[in-house]
């Protein structure tokens, strides 16, 4: 079977545009502060913050009812859907410990209350938040995210002025914050292409389809915003964190 799959970074390869984890999912009403921590070097335990671009995965996928998202197999799998494949991209995201306006809980950070997740999203939103790391680049800001759709995950992006995981990189790079982030990291970009769907030939589909059909999936629309409110003294901040 061919792989579906692609691998890429903003401007670079982005034209085309097994162990399940906790996924991030806004919430209406709720302000997210994320950091980007797929970057290369990843798998060898090291992070290259200068690098140009975290990077993503994407591949097209079509949903079947019941049976799930699966990896776009061709025409004849598109027959059976009914609709034609939808891109899927996946990267990798620290989630923040925020109040519902996206102001960091230092209180909570200290403790280690973060999460690594993946995060499954359209084309609509890569589009949406490329032009915000054209001008602040996610090496060096953190992105807010302002979900006002639940059901269909609309949001608009804005960046914040610093980026906190750069700041605990900088401040020590052996920290068990760190540490704990390269760890979770590693783990889920070890299964991120099935993050997105599986793979299936069309007999297995037909049979677990029951030789029915389902529909395609998708994701809402986002719009990009101007510079976050969500920002702190993050130098302080670190200090206080990690000392």
């Amino acid at each position: 079977m061919s792989d579906g799959f692609m691998e890429f970074g903003f401007g670079s390869g982005d034209d085309a545009v097994g162990r399940k984890s906790e996924k991030f999912k806004g919430e209406a009403g709720r302000t997210y502060r994320v950091s980007f921590c797929w970057w290369p070097g990843i798998e060898d335990g090291k992070m290259n913050l200068d690098a140009e671009t975290p990077k993503f995965v994407g591949a097209k996928r079509f949903y079947f009812e019941g049976v799930g998202y699966i990896i776009d197999g061709g025409p004849e799998m598109q027959k059976l859907a009914g609709n034609p494949p939808r891109l899927a991209i996946t990267t990798v995201l620290v989630l923040w410990p925020t109040n519902n306006k996206g102001a960091i809980d230092k209180d909570r950070l200290r403790t280690g209350d973060f999460k690594v997740l993946p995060w499954i999203f359209s084309e609509d939103k890569y589009r949406s938040f490329s032009p915000v790391h054209a001008e602040f680049p996610f090496s060096h800001h953190d992105l807010t995210i302002q979900c006002t759709d639940s059901k269909f995950q609309k949001m608009t992006f804005s960046p914040c002025r610093d980026n906190l995981l750069r700041k605990m990189t900088e401040k020590d790079a052996a920290s068990e914050h760190v540490a704990r982030i390269i760890a979770d990291t590693q783990r889920i970009i070890g299964n991120i292409r099935g993050e997105i769907g599986r793979e299936m030939n069309l007999d297995t589909l037909r049979e677990k389809l029951g030789h029915g059909g389902g529909g395609g999936g998708g994701g809402g629309a986002a719009t990009a915003s101007g510079s976050s409110g969500a920002t702190a003294d993050i130098d302080a901040l670190v200090d206080d964190i990690l000392d």
